[in-house]
């Protein structure tokens, strides 16, 4: 009987340890909707990405995740080249891995990029430019 008792009072505390982390989890992922609205994310990263490629950089939308690790991706992204609005870069979908302990310590340090369906379109003006110069 004593031992039926300890599994039973074991299996307990696992189903309250479970329950913890659930709620745990639910917290935290209220607490990034709430303190990183995805509108001001994907405006930073327009702007940064304008700003180090001297070209206009659009995104339709930027989600985040913390498992299995901290993640941004961006989907639909485009680079207007010159001249013209057509896209110099798209891509449906870049993913960038965030390494957490580094990211805890607010250092951005990626460990991997991926890039969906990347499309790269050079195009030569009369004058002879490339549409890559600036």
């Amino acid at each position: 009987m004593g031992l039926r008792l300890k599994k039973k009072r074991a299996l307990k505390i696992i189903g309250r340890l479970l329950l913890t982390l659930v709620v745990i989890s639910l917290a935290a992922a209220v607490a990034l909707w709430i303190f990183f609205p995805r509108e001001k994310i994907k405006a930073a990263l327009e702007k940064e990405l304008s700003d180090l490629l001297g070209r206009d950089a659009i995104i339709e939308s930027v989600s985040l995740g913390f498992y299995p690790d901290a993640e941004v991706v961006a989907r639909g992204v485009r680079i207007i080249g010159r001249p013209g609005p057509e896209a110099l870069f798209s891509a449906r979908k870049i993913r960038l891995d965030l390494n957490l302990p580094r990211l805890l310590k607010r250092e951005y340090v990626l460990d991997n990029i991926t890039i969906a369906s990347p499309v790269l379109r050079l195009v030569r003006a009369p004058d002879g430019k490339w549409n890559v110069e600036r």
